[in-house]
C-alpha cells in the first residue's frame, strides 16, 4: 500500500501523477499495438500465402499529415493497392494524394542514381550523367580529387569536405529542408565540422509548431497529436494551408462540429473545407496576423481585470511559458 502525505505539494502530486500516468499509458499501449500489429501482420501473412502479393508499410509524405499507407506489392513489384492504416490520425482514412503516393515508383522520369552534371555543360540544359553513390560520396568529400573526376579530367571547383574541413570549416554552410527536429542534428553537425553556419526550415516551422502544441495541446502538433475533439467547445483554426492534414484535419474538425462545437477560421482565404463549415470567417489580412493575435490577448486581458474568467490562470502558470513572458 502506498502512502501519501496530505502536505504532498501541488508540483510534487503532478510529478507523481505524471509518473504514474505515464507508466499506465505505456502499458496499455504496448498491449494496444501488440494486439493491433499482431492482427494486421496476421492477415497480411495470409494474403501473400494466397495471392503471393505482398504486404508493406509505409508513410506518405505528400503533406504534413504523414499518414501511414498499406500497400499491397505485386509479384512484380508494383503497387497495385493502396489503403490507409490505423496507426495514426487518420484512422484508416485515406486523400487523393496518398492513394496515389506510391506510383511514384512507375513513373519514368523517376531518379534511380545520382546524376552530375557535365562541368562543360550550360546549367538548365540537361546535359546529365548517371554515377554511382560511391561515386557521389567520394566528389562530395575530396571535391575535383574523386577518382571518376580525376579519370575523366574534369574540374568544378569544388574542395570537396574533407580539404574544407581542414582549411576553413567556417565557409561551410549547412541547410537542410523540411523535417520535425533537424536544428538539433543541424547544430551537431556543424559543430563537429567546425562551422557556425547551420540552419533549417524545421527551426522556424517545425520546431515551434511542436513546442506551441505542447505548450497550448498538451502535446505536439503534427501526424502525432491534435485537439481533443471530443471535449473541444471552440476551435479557432488560425491560418491552415491547404496541404496541410487534408485527411486528418477535415476528420477532426468533423468530429467538432458533431458534437456541437463552434469552429473560427482565421484566414484570408475561405477554401473549401475549412471557410464553409466554420461558424465565423474571420477574413484576416496578409501580414497582420501578429496584430490580431495581440488584439485579442488585448482583449482577455481587459475581461480579466474587469473580474471576467476570461484567462485559465492555472493552466497558463503550470503548462506554459507565460510566467516568462508575461
Amino acid at each position: 500500500m502506498v502512502v501519501v502525505s496530505p502536505k504532498l505539494s501541488r508540483r510534487d502530486f503532478l510529478k507523481l501523477a505524471a509518473v504514474t500516468g505515464t507508466a499506465v499509458a505505456v502499458a496499455a499501449t504496448i498491449s494496444k499495438e501488440q494486439f493491433i500489429f499482431g492482427k494486421v501482420f496476421k492477415e497480411g501473412a495470409k494474403l501473400e500465402a494466397a495471392t503471393g502479393d505482398v504486404v508493406a508499410f509505409t508513410t506518405c509524405y505528400g503533406c504534413l499529415g504523414r499518414c501511414n499507407l498499406q500497400v499491397v506489392i505485386s509479384p512484380n513489384k508494383l503497387p497495385r493497392y493502396i489503403a490507409g492504416s490505423i496507426y495514426t490520425r487518420n484512422e484508416g482514412g485515406l486523400c487523393a494524394i496518398g492513394a496515389s503516393a506510391m506510383l511514384h515508383y512507375l513513373s519514368p522520369a523517376r531518379l534511380r542514381s545520382p546524376l552530375l552534371r557535365v562541368p562543360t555543360s550550360e546549367r538548365c540544359k540537361g546535359d546529365f550523367i548517371e554515377i554511382t553513390y560511391n561515386d557521389m560520396l567520394d566528389i562530395l568529400v575530396n571535391g575535383d580529387n574523386a577518382a571518376l573526376l580525376k579519370e575523366r579530367g574534369w574540374t568544378y571547383g569544388f574542395k570537396g569536405m574533407k580539404e574544407i574541413n581542414q582549411c576553413c570549416p567556417e565557409r561551410f554552410a549547412y541547410f537542410t529542408g523540411r523535417d520535425q527536429y533537424n536544428p538539433a542534428e543541424n547544430t551537431w553537425f556543424a559543430a563537429m565540422f567546425g562551422s557556425p553556419n547551420q540552419g533549417g526550415h524545421g527551426g522556424f516551422c517545425a520546431t515551434n509548431v511542436a513546442s506551441g502544441g505542447s505548450y497550448v495541446l498538451g502535446g505536439t502538433w503534427w501526424e502525432y497529436g491534435a485537439w481533443d475533439s471530443r471535449y473541444t467547445k471552440l476551435l479557432i483554426l488560425s491560418g491552415v494551408t491547404q496541404d496541410h492534414f487534408p485527411t486528418i484535419i477535415r476528420r477532426e474538425i468533423t468530429k467538432v462540429k458533431e458534437r456541437g462545437g463552434e469552429i473560427i477560421y482565421m484566414s484570408p482565404e475561405r477554401i473549401g473545407n475549412f471557410g464553409q463549415v466554420a461558424d465565423e470567417w474571420l477574413p484576416v489580412i496578409p501580414g497582420t496576423d501578429g496584430a490580431v493575435v495581440w488584439s485579442i490577448i488585448q482583449l482577455l486581458l481587459t475581461a480579466w481585470k474587469n473580474g471576467v474568467k476570461a484567462i485559465d490562470e492555472e493552466y497558463l502558470k503550470w503548462y506554459t511559458n507565460a510566467p516568462w513572458l508575461v
